[in-house]
């Protein structure tokens, strides 16, 4: 406390984080700090802001119940669930960068500088629209989205980020086409689902009405086979001895 006072100290010793106490408090006499205060009583309201060190208690089966719902072997229990998941969930994601940058630096597709001229202008096109309804100029708007300080960086970047994706996209449908891949009815309805969630829709049919309307039914259906392509390929490499040592070092 900024008084540096012990019994100030003692009175909120307990109190959690955005808890707020008043209590009745003598200044010592003489407190040299302040002369003027010398056994002076004054009413002080504390209110806790951070916590720059916690002292914990013996952790018992009565704290875990109480925070948790768990006894303290259910909550390891628990915790060790959650570890495993994200366990899982880390594997194939960190296979699915492994064999993606392999098949970018390995991979030579055919240009089609028409359907890519098209995709950047068109992708130009919708940063110009959002720089007016954001009432700023191209310049102002990529400065503040992409750290772009001149119109011949941005269109750098938007170059280099067109050449990705279409590159991104022609291996994705190569290799859809190779193993005739095409998404399930179950992951179309996922995904679906996932995506208006948090507008409350339900119901498949409310959530094809809805995105049609948002950014068109057919141009969601290619991003969700591209989608399963992509995550297809991440389940079906193979996962070699020293990536799963990599991993497990990283969760210990």
């Amino acid at each position: 406390n900024e008084l540096d006072v012990p019994e100030i100290d003692n009175q909120i010793i307990g109190m959690n984080l955005g808890e707020t106490k008043k209590f009745d408090f003598t200044f010592p006499d003489p407190f040299y700090r302040d002369l003027s205060k010398s056994g002076k009583t004054a009413t002080i309201e504390v209110t806790v802001d951070r916590l720059s060190h916690i002292k914990y208690d013996e952790p018992t089966d009565e704290f875990f119940y109480k925070h948790y719902g768990y006894n303290l072997e259910g909550y390891k229990i628990f915790i060790k669930g959650k570890l495993e998941e994200q366990y899982n969930e880390y594997i194939e994601t960190y296979k699915s960068d492994l064999v993606w940058e392999y098949l970018e630096k390995n991979t030579v597709i055919k240009s089609y500088p028409k359907e890519r001229d098209k995709f950047y202008i068109d992708l130009y096109d919708d940063y110009r629209k959002s720089a007016m309804e954001a009432d700023m100029t191209l310049l102002e708007y990529v400065k503040k989205r992409e750290k772009c300080n001149t119109i011949e960086e941005f269109n750098d970047f938007l170059n280099k980020y067109v050449d990705d994706y279409c590159k991104r996209e022609m291996i994705l449908y190569f290799i859809a086409r190779a193993f005739n891949l095409k998404y399930t009815n179950e992951y179309y309805e996922s995904e679906l689902l996932e995506y208006v969630e948090e507008f409350e829709i339900k119901t498949l049919e409310e959530a094809e009405s809805f995105i049609e309307l948002q950014i068109g039914l057919e141009e969601y259906k290619e991003r969700i086979q591209l989608n399963y392509v992509y995550e297809w390929i991440g389940n079906n490499a193979p996962v070699a001895e020293d990536v799963k040592t990599f991993v497990n070092d990283l969760n210990k």
